[in-house]
């Protein structure tokens, strides 16, 4: 959600569709405004922005008005990261019942293989030899 003195400054109060925009690359997205509540914030398209860029928490996005095209109000965004080196995101399956996938035998754990980079693995081994 946005601040709301933010969005009485740069938005109109009311939803609309939006471009963000982060250097040639664009996301629609839509901006819900709560008439009851008097906020708002964004709701299609960003979870899309966030996994194309990486987000991770703690990172801090800025938002700046960049005028309309077609009706569409364009928010130029910049991205201040809270590591410097980025580790994409990767797709990962869910483990849904499916036809001809084996069961997992009662009293086995059904889990995720985790790989850990050898600096964690060696201040993991660390620690578990005090």
């Amino acid at each position: 959600s946005f601040p709301n003195k933010w969005i009485l400054n740069h938005l109109s109060p009311s939803s609309q569709d939006v471009i963000l925009r982060m250097g040639k690359n664009e996301w629609l997205g839509k901006y819900l405004y709560h008439n009851i509540r008097n906020n708002g914030g964004l709701t299609g398209g960003w979870k899309y922005f966030a996994l194309d860029n990486n987000l991770e928490e703690f990172d801090v996005c800025l938002f700046k008005p960049a005028g309309h095209m077609h009706d569409l109000l364009i928010l130029e965004m910049s991205i201040f990261r809270v590591v410097e080196e980025i580790t994409p995101l990767t797709a990962v399956n869910s483990p849904g019942k499916k036809r001809g996938v084996k069961r997992t035998p009662p009293g086995k754990k059904r889990g995720v293989k985790r790989t850990l980079t050898n600096g964690v693995q060696t201040e993991l081994e660390s620690i578990e030899g005090v």
